[in-house]
């Protein structure tokens, strides 16, 4: 029978910051003393607990938030992304009787939180306005924009919501993999290099907007060094149409 709240430390494990996840009363297969019978098939059991039990539903939760952002494109969570997520999204630990809050396990995960969080603002800093300072690109589920400092402030001179088309390229940032900045033509300022399922492009900063100097082509490079771009629309990465008005970051 359960002793506690689901989220506080169980007596056998030693305090950690890496080991949250539900570790009592876990129903999985096996033994049979659930529901009884003589049939291996139907055999269940409610007593797993620990990290036997901890550590799948961690994983899975993990699991599942990864293949939602396989099925919507080539984007992933980095190893150091996972951790930062985990411990910033779930249940909060909770005290038990001699099992205070403040001897750390971690925080039981919830996969809509890690969903949505997964989601949320990316920054990445390069001098995209040529003028020997960093600049911020700032991308999320809405759009893109640039940001730089201004004083005690921020302006913003580019913002552009998803399913704005910058020349060849049409922005979809739900499967855009956007970065990294580095200045690719050795013309002073730093380019984005951007890649989907549809190909690849670069787009660099130009007054209020982004240019798209070189984009995708499918087949075979070209003497720009570009990629020769699909003959038909059903290659290309999946459109979108912008139905939010701009917005400030």
């Amino acid at each position: 029978m359960r002793t506690g709240p689901v989220a506080a430390r169980l007596l056998q494990l030693r305090p950690a910051r890496r080991r949250p996840g539900c570790g009592r009363e876990v129903v999985t297969t096996g033994y049979g003393d659930l529901q009884g019978g003589t049939d291996a098939r139907r055999h269940y059991t409610a007593r797993v607990s620990g990290t036997s039990s901890a550590s799948p539903v961690v994983l899975g939760a993990l699991a599942a938030v990864q293949g939602i952002h396989h099925g919507r494109g080539p984007l992933r969570l980095t190893p150091a992304r996972t951790r930062a997520l985990l411990r910033m999204t779930g249940s909060p630990q909770q005290d038990a009787p001699s099992r205070p809050a403040s001897q750390r396990i971690g925080r039981l995960p919830d996969t809509r939180q890690l969903l949505a969080a997964a989601q949320r603002l990316s920054v990445r800093t390069g001098d995209t306005g040529g003028d020997g300072r960093a600049e911020m690109l700032v991308t999320s589920p809405w759009g893109i924009g640039i940001l730089e400092q201004s004083g005690s402030t921020l302006a913003n001179p580019v913002i552009a919501p998803k399913g704005t088309r910058f020349g060849g390229w049409l922005l979809n940032t739900a499967d855009n993999q956007i970065g990294p900045l580095a200045d690719l033509d050795g013309g002073g300022h730093a380019e984005v290099l951007v890649t989907s399922p549809w190909g690849i492009g670069v787009l660099e900063q130009s007054g209020s907007t982004l240019a798209n100097p070189c984009w995708p082509r499918t087949a075979r490079a070209s003497s720009a060094g570009c990629l020769t771009p699909p003959t038909t629309a059903s290659s290309r990465s999946a459109t979108s149409t912008a139905t939010d008005a701009p917005r400030s970051w």
